[in-house]
This record gives C-alpha cells, structure tokens and sequence, in this order.
C-alpha cells in the first residue's frame, strides 16, 4: 500500500527555541522535509532528523528565495510523493504567515494537511522585553497590523488607528517606519505617545529600544536596529521601565555546541544571556572524493582530527594501501594533528598552521563549498560540513564557548564555515590549556582560558552587563 503524504503547516514561535510547542518539535523530528523561513531560529530547523532534506524558502525584504506559487506547489509535490512535509513558519502560521492561502492550496489539490499553533512575535515580542500588551489602567485591546505596504500606503484606515486607545502592533514595518509615524501623528496621536522596537524578539541576537513617536526615528538610526523588528506603540510600552528586571548576563551573547552541554545552556538562559546553539554532528559525502585524482596529488594538508579520520577509512574502505602516497608531501595544520597522524602510520612533512597556508600553497575551497574533499591547484582539503550550512546565523558579536564535552575540530570547521572572513577574530573561551594552543596554531587570535566552564565561572567573567 503506497505511503500518504501529509503537511503540517508548524507555527515555530518568536524565536526562543523553548517557546517551541511540544506538538511543534514532535512534527519537526518525524518530517521527512521541512520548507523553513528565514526568521526561523536556526537551533529550531536543527532539530530535524539527520535524514530529513531541508529546503529554505525564506523571504528577504525585496527578495523572495522561493515565491509563494512555487512554494505551493512544492508542498503538494512533496505530499503526493508520500512524504511527511512540515512547513516550518515563525510565529504562527494562521497570523501573517501566508498559512491560510497554502492551507487553501493544500484543499485544492486534495492533500491532507493539519496546522499547528505557534506563539505570535507580535505578543512574545512584548513579553519579552516585560511589556504586557493589556493593562487594566492603560490598554483594553491589541491591534496587530501588518506595515508591509505596497503600491496606494492609504490602505491602512490611519485615522482610525490614531485615535484607538488599545496598543497597536506592526509587523514587518521598520522600511515603513518613517510613514508609520508620520500618518500617525498627522492624525492625531499623540507625538510623545511611548514606542518600542524589538528586534529578534526572544532569540539569542534580541535587541530593544525605546523611545516615542517624536524621536524614535532618531533613536533606531543611533542604535542600527533594523529588520526583522515589531513596532510596539501605546500607553504600555512606559510599564517596560516598571516591570524589566535586570538579570547578571544580559546582553551577553554566547554560541555553544549543544551536544552534551544542555544544562549550561539553560542556565546562561536563565540568566538572560542570548546563546545560540548548533549541532556538533557533521555529515559526510564521500562520493565527492575523487581517488584517482587523490593519490595524483603532490601535497595533502589534513586541517583536523576528524576529517583525518573520514579520510584514512574512506581510503581503507577502498582497499587503497597508504603507501600510494608516499610521493606526495603530507601537511598537517598543527603539531597535535601532526602527531596524530604519526599514530595513524601517517608520516606528516611539515606543520603549516591553517592561517599561514595561502599564497605559496594555493587557495583553499571555502568550507562551504565542499563536503568531503575538493581539489584546488595544489591541494586537497580535507573538510567536514554541518548539516546547518545553509543557516543564517547573523553577524553579532559573541563568544563561543568550548566545554571539554564539545569537539573543538568540529568547532574550528563551524566558525570558519559560518565567518569565512572573520573567524580568525571570534572571541573563544575554552576549558583547557592545550585547546587554547591548538586554536592559536589555528589561526584564532582572541583564545582565553577558563579552568572550568561553568554557570558560575562563566557570570564571574562576564557577568554584571559588563
């Protein structure tokens, strides 16, 4: 009997990976694809089975990836194969999310389909800056409207938004934000009438301002907040200065593998730090590996442990004897992955640390690039990819944290992977000694040491909004 296909259109929540419903992270585990956006938090996407195709249709201010026709249409194609589809949306899918017209679609072609509710940014957003969008004493209604105007901007009934009492809400509005003002204003309200931008709501990377109708034009230009933003504007927005509670790591930003180090990354939460979280399970193809061309080649350079590994049992699996490369010179990127080697029956000719390879040796292909191996001039780089590759995970400043219970090879490949160009410059803090050294022989020039990492240990060094 063949297999049916369903979809489930998943509200993914604001951001917070917490905030994720329990019937939510159920469906994204058990899909066989999921079709995500851009404002989906890439720890969210990263819960999927490690079989599971991921496909970004994320839409960028101007810029669809993919249209909402095609997308459509992939939902139905992928269901008719037999396939267990999640359309993964941030927020929830029924609240400007397009989930209405794919449920439609879904109808129209005869696919069954369910929805799944998410926690709206438009109310989360506010919750988490503790601004609670009704108060007894100063708003009796929300309004969430969406700012996202185009063509005639006289759509939107703004003398009637100006004199309503309740607080308005505006999503996909900060390009708009100087006509939002002003059509408000124009029409009556109040000019010191209290807004906030929150940018990111919940997630790892969240920033707020606050400011009024008068001068938060000026504000937002000072502190470069931009998209993706909600545009709070009422009387509660002054209950932000009541009701925020300063916690010991706020603003501080972390990244951290999340394999084996849940509890740790609880607690930074919980101390109001933003941490985003990737997984340390990288994949491989070997197929991509050329042999033949392989043992062609007069220089190896071996960048880690890992991938060393990959290497030696994909060439014993094809019953190649290691001496095939006795003509070519063997480099390794450290003394530690040098020695290494040695154990492995690999004699390594010289030690070049990754940031010194470049002009005498070739370019290397960008870790992104491959996934196995690839072959640039000269060289083969060996190299692994996480299975997040195609992830936006923004430009923030941030520390990465590396516990003892993390693969700091793997790490090495997810920071040069995710800043080709500024990884040598990410703050890094790790647990021991040795790891520190084999950082900077990688290259990285900011490496500080803790004895231990720990909840405790981590807020004695950055704690206090430092």
């Amino acid at each position: 009997m063949a297999k049916v296909g369903k979809v489930a259109l998943v509200g993914a929540g604001p951001g917070d990976p917490n905030l994720l419903t329990g019937l939510a992270q159920q469906k994204i585990m058990n899909a066989d694809v999921i079709l995500f956006d851009r404002l989906v938090d890439p720890s969210i996407v990263s819960m999927a089975n490690s079989s599971a195709k991921l496909i970004d249709v994320g839409k960028l201010p101007h810029h669809h990836l993919v249209k909402q026709s095609q997308t459509n249409q992939m939902l139905v194609d992928l269901a008719k194969q037999g396939l267990q589809v999640v359309r993964l949306k941030a927020g929830d899918p029924f609240i400007f999310g397009r989930g209405g017209e794919e449920a439609q679609f879904l109808i129209k072609n005869n696919v069954s389909f369910e929805v799944v509710p998410g926690i709206t940014s438009a109310l989360g957003g506010l919750t988490a800056v503790d601004i609670p969008a009704t108060h007894r004493d100063f708003s009796s209604s929300v309004h969430i409207i969406s700012a996202h105007l185009k063509g005639d901007q006289s759509n939107l009934n703004w003398a009637n938004l100006a004199q309503m009492e309740g607080t308005l809400i505006f999503l996909m509005g900060m390009e708009n934000l100087p006509f939002i003002v002003s059509e408000l204003v124009k029409n009556g309200k109040d000019k010191n009438c209290p807004v906030a931008i929150i940018q990111w709501a919940t997630q790892w990377r969240q920033k707020s301002v606050f400011g009024s109708l008068a001068n938060i034009e000026d504000i937002v230009e000072e502190q470069h907040v931009a998209s993706p933003s909600i545009i709070a504007i009422g009387n509660v927005v002054q209950l932000h200065e009541e009701l925020f509670r300063i916690k010991k790591m706020d603003h501080q930003r972390f990244i951290i593998a999340a394999g084996g180090n849940k509890d740790l990354i609880d607690e930074l939460r919980g101390q109001g730090a933003g941490v985003l979280t990737f997984s340390d399970d990288y994949q491989y193809q070997a197929d991509r590996l050329n042999l033949s061309m392989l043992v062609k080649q007069h220089r190896l350079i071996f960048d880690n442990h890992v991938a060393s590994d990959l290497f030696i049992d994909f060439v014993t699996q094809q019953g190649v004897d290691m001496r095939r490369f006795s003509e070519s010179e063997i480099v390794a990127t450290s003394q530690q992955l040098a020695e290494y080697l040695a154990q492995k029956m690999i004699a390594v000719d010289r030690v070049v640390p990754m940031a010194d390879i470049g002009a005498e040796d070739g370019s290397l292909v960008a870790e992104n690039e491959v996934k196995y191996g690839a072959s640039v001039k000269n060289i083969i780089q060996i190299g692994i990819t996480p299975r997040s590759d195609d992830l936006d995970y923004g430009d923030a400043d941030v520390t990465m944290l590396i516990t003892n219970l993390s693969s700091v090879d793997n790490v090495v490949s997810f920071l040069r992977l995710h800043w080709p160009n500024e990884w040598s410059k990410i703050k890094i803090v790790v647990e021991s000694a040795d790891r520190a050294s084999f950082l900077r022989e990688q290259g990285f020039r900011n490496v500080k040491e803790l004895s231990e990492i720990t909840i405790d240990t981590v807020v004695d060094r950055f704690g206090g909004n430092k």
